[in-house]
């Protein structure tokens, strides 16, 4: 309705669960003349029924009466066993860069800008990598639309 609340994540869930449920446009789903949702009709499996309940109350349109957390929706999910909560785990070390040419390119200033995270000047350095892979230089272009390679 255009007036976003901290359950409307919970709303765009709802309507992508069914839509994948379903293969059908969440737009196809929504029945505007009965004013609610029919993607049960839409069905090639059925889905268990408390399932089915969760879903609906996912697509409430009244906000108060949608799930308001996750975990509420957690709670009401028949499930054997509930998620728990994982402790934030701490980021692994991400692996050396280490670029290798068979035709000699040197990619030592490419591989810093990358361990740097500098995604813009790395970029950059790309389109003068693939230049000089191609034997090619910024202004000796060989045809036209190598231009927009060779930046």
């Amino acid at each position: 309705m255009g007036k976003p609340t901290f359950a409307s994540d919970l709303y765009s869930l709802g309507v992508t669960c069914v839509h994948l449920l379903t293969n059908v446009e969440a737009f196809d789903l929504f029945d505007v003349f009965k004013g609610r949702w029919v993607w049960r009709d839409y069905l090639t499996v059925p889905v268990h029924d408390s399932l089915g309940q969760v879903l609906d109350k996912l697509l409430q349109q009244a906000t108060d009466n949608r799930f308001q957390t996750a975990q509420d929706v957690l709670n009401h999910l028949p499930l054997k066993a509930k998620p728990i909560s994982q402790p934030i785990l701490q980021r692994v070390a991400e692996p050396d860069i280490e670029l290798k040419s068979a035709r000699g390119i040197n990619y030592y200033h490419l591989e810093q800008l990358l361990k740097a995270k500098n995604w813009k000047e790395a970029d950059e350095e790309t389109a003068h990598k693939m230049c000089e892979v191609m034997g090619r230089t910024e202004e000796g272009w060989l045809e036209e639309e190598d231009k927009l390679l060779c930046i």
